[in-house]
């Protein structure tokens, strides 16, 4: 019995020595990123296949090092990673809304992201000229009615 008491009364102070030391270590949790939530914005918001936009966003803080990826599966996006602004092209893509991503890296690891909508608007499609019935006869006669021989 006295065994099985002081096994238990080792037991007992072990935990409540090993407890606090494992409290104190708080977990790692990912630095928070700087700043408010993104915002991206795309002019115009709308277009056909071909139109030229703009994007822009808000990556920079103040005194943190950043770098802006901008993404879109509707859009050929040309950008520079230390820009808050890029341009593009609408890709040749079905109607609809798509989404324009933007991902800002900081330094140190945090990130932070955002996205914006474009509508993709149907392309024209091109109405053929109606075609011209044909006449009559191949050669439209010219000039006045000629009725034959009649008196001369």
């Amino acid at each position: 019995m006295t065994i099985t008491r002081l096994t238990a009364a080792g037991l007992l102070a072990g935990t409540l020595l090993l407890t606090p030391a494992a409290l104190a270590q708080a977990p790692t949790s990912p630095s928070k990123p700087p700043g408010p939530q993104l915002t991206v914005k795309v002019s115009p918001s709308k277009g056909k296949p071909g139109t030229k936009v703009s994007i822009s966003y808000d990556c920079q803080v103040e005194g943190a090092a950043w770098y802006g990826y901008p993404s879109s599966g509707a859009i050929d996006i040309k950008s520079s990673p230390a820009s808050d602004k890029a341009t593009g092209t609408v890709k040749n893509v079905k109607p609809g809304e798509y989404s324009i991503d933007v991902l800002c890296q900081y330094k140190g690891g945090s990130r932070r992201e955002g996205s914006a909508t474009f509508t993709v608007l149907g392309a024209e499609q091109l109405q053929p000229a109606p075609a011209k019935k044909p006449g009559q006869v191949v050669k439209v006669p010219a000039g006045g009615v000629e009725t034959g021989g009649g008196p001369k």
